[in-house]
């Protein structure tokens, strides 16, 4: 990423590592399973789609029960996602200081420039 490397030692990443070893010992027949792991993710997503529900008024954010269903979903998600780091060692903390830093050069001004890669 063009970065000096990182000592891994991240509260993201550290967390990636807690929840592949969670993932091994709940699940160990799927654990190491990438397009599992991505898939269970994109089914979680969907089911944290209350947002549609949300902006058509049936749900509210001030409902104790529609917070926990939003809480429990997007933590789904990243439980997924942070089972995905960890499958593959990638650094969450590092990755997300690299896509921000992009994107505020991408992004300058509130608006789109073209995306060069650096």
């Amino acid at each position: 990423m063009g970065e000096k490397a990182a000592e891994r030692d991240g509260p993201l990443y550290k967390l990636s590592q807690q929840a592949f070893k969670d993932g091994e010992n709940w699940f160990p027949e799927v654990s190491h399973d990438l397009p599992h792991l991505v898939l269970g993710m994109c089914g979680e997503a969907g089911e944290a789609n209350l947002v549609k529900k949300l902006q058509r008024g049936d749900l509210t954010l001030k409902d104790a029960d529609t917070r926990y269903r939003v809480m429990m979903e997007t933590t789904d998600v990243l439980t997924y996602l942070l089972n995905i780091a960890g499958l593959i060692g990638l650094d969450l903390d590092q990755s997300l200081q690299h896509v921000r830093s992009e994107n505020i050069k991408r992004f300058a001004n509130g608006k789109a420039v073209k995306h060069v890669r650096s």
